[in-house]
Protein backbone atom coordinates (compact mmCIF):
# COMPACT_ATOMS: atom_id res chain seq x y z
CA UNK A 1 0.00 0.00 0.00
CA UNK A 2 2.82 2.43 0.75
CA UNK A 3 4.48 1.90 -2.62
CA UNK A 4 1.23 2.67 -4.41
CA UNK A 5 0.84 5.90 -2.41
CA UNK A 6 4.42 6.89 -3.17
CA UNK A 7 3.90 6.30 -6.89
CA UNK A 8 0.71 8.38 -6.85
CA UNK A 9 2.46 11.19 -5.00
CA UNK A 10 5.39 11.20 -7.42
CA UNK A 11 2.97 11.17 -10.34
CA UNK A 12 1.14 14.21 -8.93
CA UNK A 13 4.41 16.06 -8.37
CA UNK A 14 5.54 15.32 -11.92
CA UNK A 15 2.20 16.47 -13.35
CA UNK A 16 2.43 19.71 -11.39
CA UNK A 17 6.01 20.25 -12.55
CA UNK A 18 5.05 19.73 -16.20
CA UNK A 19 2.11 22.13 -15.90
CA UNK A 20 4.33 24.75 -14.25
CA UNK A 21 6.87 24.66 -17.07
CA UNK A 22 4.11 24.70 -19.68
CA UNK A 23 2.78 27.92 -18.14
CA UNK A 24 6.30 29.36 -17.86
CA UNK A 25 7.00 28.70 -21.55
CA UNK A 26 3.61 30.10 -22.46
CA UNK A 27 4.67 33.45 -20.96
CA UNK A 28 7.80 33.36 -23.12
CA UNK A 29 5.77 32.48 -26.19
CA UNK A 30 3.36 35.35 -25.58
CA UNK A 31 6.25 37.81 -25.20
CA UNK A 32 7.77 36.52 -28.42
CA UNK A 33 4.47 36.93 -30.27
CA UNK A 34 4.12 40.49 -28.94
CA UNK A 35 7.55 41.33 -30.34
CA UNK A 36 6.64 39.73 -33.67
CA UNK A 37 3.38 41.67 -33.79
CA UNK A 38 5.24 44.94 -33.22
CA UNK A 39 7.81 44.01 -35.86
CA UNK A 40 5.20 43.07 -38.47
CA UNK A 41 3.19 46.21 -37.76
CA UNK A 42 6.31 48.35 -38.11
CA UNK A 43 7.13 46.65 -41.43
CA UNK A 44 3.46 46.82 -42.51
CA UNK A 45 3.27 43.12 -43.26
CA UNK A 46 0.05 41.17 -43.66
CA UNK A 47 1.33 38.54 -41.27
CA UNK A 48 0.44 40.91 -38.42
CA UNK A 49 -3.09 39.49 -38.32
CA UNK A 50 -1.78 35.94 -38.03
CA UNK A 51 0.46 36.95 -35.14
CA UNK A 52 -2.51 38.72 -33.54
CA UNK A 53 -4.60 35.58 -33.84
CA UNK A 54 -1.83 33.43 -32.37
CA UNK A 55 -1.32 35.96 -29.56
CA UNK A 56 -5.04 35.91 -28.75
CA UNK A 57 -5.06 32.13 -28.75
CA UNK A 58 -2.06 31.94 -26.40
CA UNK A 59 -3.60 34.57 -24.11
CA UNK A 60 -6.80 32.53 -23.93
CA UNK A 61 -4.76 29.45 -23.06
CA UNK A 62 -2.98 31.39 -20.32
CA UNK A 63 -6.33 32.60 -19.01
CA UNK A 64 -7.54 29.01 -18.93
CA UNK A 65 -4.45 27.97 -16.97
CA UNK A 66 -4.92 30.87 -14.56
CA UNK A 67 -8.47 29.74 -13.80
CA UNK A 68 -7.50 26.11 -13.31
CA UNK A 69 -4.12 26.57 -11.63
CA UNK A 70 -3.92 30.06 -10.07
CA UNK A 71 -0.98 29.28 -7.79
CA UNK A 72 1.11 27.73 -10.57
CA UNK A 73 0.31 30.66 -12.86
CA UNK A 74 1.32 33.14 -10.19
CA UNK A 75 4.67 31.46 -9.51
CA UNK A 76 5.38 30.98 -13.22
CA UNK A 77 4.79 34.70 -13.75
CA UNK A 78 7.05 35.59 -10.82
CA UNK A 79 9.82 33.30 -12.03
CA UNK A 80 9.48 34.60 -15.60
CA UNK A 81 9.75 38.18 -14.31
CA UNK A 82 12.88 37.28 -12.36
CA UNK A 83 14.31 35.60 -15.46
CA UNK A 84 13.69 38.75 -17.52
CA UNK A 85 15.30 40.89 -14.83
CA UNK A 86 18.52 38.87 -14.86
CA UNK A 87 18.54 37.75 -18.49
CA UNK A 88 16.85 40.48 -20.55
CA UNK A 89 15.79 40.03 -24.14
CA UNK A 90 18.29 41.43 -26.66
CA UNK A 91 17.65 44.98 -27.85
CA UNK A 92 17.83 43.81 -31.46
CA UNK A 93 17.48 40.47 -33.13
CA UNK A 94 19.41 38.94 -35.94
CA UNK A 95 18.03 39.03 -39.44
CA UNK A 96 15.23 36.57 -39.98
CA UNK A 97 13.66 36.59 -36.52
CA UNK A 98 10.23 35.84 -37.98
CA UNK A 99 11.41 32.81 -39.89
CA UNK A 100 10.48 30.58 -36.97
CA UNK A 101 6.84 31.60 -37.36
CA UNK A 102 6.11 31.06 -41.02
CA UNK A 103 2.56 31.15 -42.23
CA UNK A 104 2.56 27.40 -42.75
CA UNK A 105 3.12 26.87 -39.01
CA UNK A 106 0.31 29.15 -37.87
CA UNK A 107 -3.15 27.75 -37.36
CA UNK A 108 -6.10 29.63 -38.78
Amino acid sequence: MQLKDLINTLSNVLDTWVRFWAIFHLYAHIDNLEALKAWSKRKRLGVFYHYSFAHTEMSMRLSNYSWRYPTLTYWAEVLYGIKLAFIPEPAYHTKGIASQYKLSNLRY
